[in-house]
């Protein structure tokens, strides 16, 4: 009887991945600080509007390609907001582009304070997955 030995570490890193990711350097790009009001859905789209400005791209550039925008829950849901808003206009300025994201840093806070209802025993921290 004969028996498969499990690989080693060598052997599974030497094994070739199904969907292997070409080596190439990411361009990351961080705007500049513009005096627009991102509270609204309006100042949000002028915000995005303006950081493809800045970067000199046109709205054709960017058919088939993602820009991630990172920014707190607010400015994420103003974004959706945005690209909801925009759904139905031309296909240029649908926003399609925008992929917004919540930055890591809130992300923390807020498991930080759901631990801490959890410990504490507040009856708001009744399901910690409900965030």
């Amino acid at each position: 009887m004969e028996v498969n030995p499990i690989p080693g570490k060598r052997e599974r890193i030497l094994r070739k991945s199904l969907h292997q990711l070409s080596l190439r350097r990411t361009r990351i790009r961080v705007g500049p600080t513009l005096e627009i009001d991102e509270g609204t859905v309006p100042g949000n789209i002028q915000v995005m509007e303006e950081m493809v400005n800045q970067m000199g791209l046109e709205l054709e550039d960017l058919v088939d390609k993602i820009m991630v925008y990172v920014g707190d829950m607010s400015t994420v849901v103003m974004q959706r907001n945005a690209k909801e808003y925009r759904k139905r206009d031309i296909p240029l300025r649908r926003l399609d582009h925008v992929d917004p994201w919540h930055g890591l840093l809130h992300t923390q806070f807020v498991l930080s304070n759901a631990v801490a209802a959890v410990h504490k025993g507040h009856s708001s921290a009744t399901d910690l997955f409900s965030l």
